[in-house]
């Protein structure tokens, strides 16, 4: 958790490093710029916190039963293979870089890393470390949330890369692919889940 690892790392936005604080919960954090950072996040679905929902995730019967016209592939407790992909794994995300809005004023400095989902990566305490979800559509650019408290805390569930008009994402399949930050958010949540039956455009 404390090395610095490169295919965590997007080469457009940073390189890779061990300077990310361990999370502490929401109280400041006691290790601080130790631990390796990632710029990318899972797709969890409609929400970040799918699976989570009354510790569902703790019963494998209950994962098994999650609802999959709002989950991603991957969340807290999945178990999910290929075939339960009904909207077909070349139109599903499964991992995308992940926005990292910019720092506010009111941030305390030890806990902007924690408002930023980008604390440690790879001990994913931080539930917006390591997932993102598509309830509120692609982040616009690397200043999306600056705009006010309600704003930071939607950005922090986005998707979002350093690259212009494009997030960079890897579907189920395989193939990886830059969705437009314009795309339609319900096209973007159609693409997000695993089992919505909805039609995608041919060019998202």
């Amino acid at each position: 958790m404390r090395t610095p690892i490169s295919v965590y790392a997007c080469p457009s936005r940073r390189p890779p490093a061990a300077d990310r604080n361990f999370d502490n919960n929401e109280d400041p954090p006691v290790v601080l710029a130790a631990a390796s950072l990632g710029d990318y996040a899972a797709n969890a679905g409609l929400e970040e916190d799918t699976g989570l929902e009354d510790e569902d995730w703790l019963d494998p019967a209950t994962r098994r039963n999650i609802d999959i016209r709002v989950a991603g592939p991957i969340y807290t407790g999945s178990a999910i293979n290929a075939r339960r992909v009904i909207d077909g794994l070349s139109k599903t995300l499964a991992i995308g870089e992940k926005h990292i809005p910019p720092v506010r004023d009111d941030w305390p400095e030890e806990m902007v890393h924690f408002e930023q989902g980008d604390t440690a990566f790879l001990a994913g305490d931080n539930i917006f470390a390591v997932f993102r979800c598509s309830e509120e559509g692609l982040a616009t650019g690397p200043d999306d949330g600056a705009a006010s408290d309600d704003a930071a805390e939607d950005a922090i569930k986005k998707f979002g890369g350093p690259h212009s008009g494009v997030t960079m994402f890897v579907f189920l399949d395989g193939h990886a692919e830059g969705v437009s930050n314009d795309i339609d958010v319900e096209t973007l949540k159609a693409m997000s889940t695993i089992g919505g039956e909805e039609t995608i455009p041919t060019t998202p």
